[in-house]
């Protein structure tokens, strides 16, 4: 399609903040659920609409670096990611 349109959203909860020596270990998990939409020009944006799904743990750095596991379902299927980034 020509244009695309995207919802997105997500929950974290980081119940663990660990010392380890001189840095902070995070720990948490994360739920959330996206709404794409593809569309060409002419298509109205409310219809076929693809939801996903998913959730998974991630560890936050001394705030410098996140590594998350999620797993995410669709109808197209499912996938496991595995990612390391920045925070922001």
């Amino acid at each position: 399609g020509d244009t695309k349109a995207m919802v997105m959203t997500e929950l974290r909860y980081l119940p663990l903040d660990l010392k380890v020596f001189r840095w902070t270990l995070g720990l948490g998990v994360r739920g959330f659920v996206d709404l794409v939409k593809v569309f060409r020009a002419n298509e109205t944006l409310h219809a076929n609409i693809h939801p996903s799904v998913g959730g998974g743990v991630f560890a936050v750095w001394d705030r410098f670096l996140v590594m998350r596991l999620d797993a995410g379902y669709s109808a197209e299927g499912a996938a496991i990611y595995l990612a390391g980034e920045h925070p922001f």
